[in-house]
């Protein structure tokens, strides 16, 4: 499937700036269907819903092997919010 555009958002898109932000963009923009999405883009503003944060909290835990809840996602709804947690979990902050 082709990702569609990603949409207006207040936010100006950031790149990714390492490894694991880069495998979190490509997890969001496959989940999500848009492309490109920025380090600082809200989850929900993508147009995220129940049924995205469900595929991409799947997709984290077995990407990264780490444990991600809904929780998490409402409490971190950007890809660079999120990568933090991750690197949090994996031991690497």
């Amino acid at each position: 499937m082709t990702p569609g555009a990603r949409p207006p958002l207040e936010t100006g898109y950031v790149a990714p700036r390492n490894a694991l932000e880069a495998r979190l963009v490509r997890a969001w923009e496959d989940v999500l269907a848009i492309s490109p999405i920025g380090m600082d883009d809200d989850f929900f503003d993508l147009g995220g819903e129940s049924l995205h944060a469900f595929a991409v909290i799947s997709r984290v835990q077995r990407d990264f092997a780490v444990a991600l809840s809904p929780r998490d996602l409402f409490a971190c709804p950007s890809v660079g919010a999120m990568a933090e947690v991750i690197a949090e979990r994996q031991g690497k902050r």
